[in-house]
C-alpha cells in the first residue's frame, strides 16, 4: 500500500512507499480525518523514505488540497515533521506541498528533516522550542 496510517497516542504516521499517485494521499487523508484519533494528534510525521515516485498533475492538487483543507478545518493546529532522505526526492514532494498549502489557510508548522528521529523529537518537542 502506497500510504499507511499508523496511529500512535498523541500522533499519527503517514508512510509513503512506492510510486504515490493522488488518490493514495487522498485515501489516506480521508483515513486521517475520519478518525476519531485525529483530534487527539499534537502531530504527524510524513514518512518519505520508501517513496520512490510522486506521481501527481497540478490538476491533482486541488483534489488533495480540498481534503487537507478539511483536515485544517478541523484540527487548526498541528506540527509536521516530514523525512524526506535526499534533495532529488525533495525536489519532487515539495512543489506539491506547497502548492497545496497555498489553496487553504492554516496555522500547521512542518519542518523537512533527513532522518526519522530527528523529525520525530522536533515534531514531537513543545512548539515553543521551535
Amino acid at each position: 500500500m502506497p500510504a499507511e496510517v499508523i496511529w500512535a497516542t498523541d500522533h499519527y504516521i503517514l508512510k509513503y512507499s512506492g510510486c504515490v499517485v493522488v488518490e493514495d494521499s487522498v485515501g489516506a487523508y480521508g483515513e486521517i480525518v475520519g478518525s476519531e484519533n485525529f483530534d487527539d494528534s499534537r502531530y504527524a510525521i510524513l514518512d518519505c523514505r520508501e517513496m520512490t515516485e510522486v506521481d501527481y498533475s497540478p490538476k491533482d492538487y486541488d483534489k488533495h488540497a480540498a481534503m487537507a483543507k478539511s483536515a485544517a478545518l478541523t484540527k487548526m493546529r498541528l506540527r509536521i515533521g516530514l523525512v524526506i532522505p535526499s534533495e532529488e526526492l525533495e525536489a519532487k514532494v515539495l512543489p506539491f506541498m506547497d502548492s497545496v498549502s497555498k489553496k487553504f489557510p492554516h496555522k500547521w508548522t512542518r519542518k523537512i528533516f533527513r532522518t526519522y528521529e530527528e523529525a520525530h523529537a522536533w515534531a514531537s518537542s513543545p512548539a515553543d522550542q521551535d
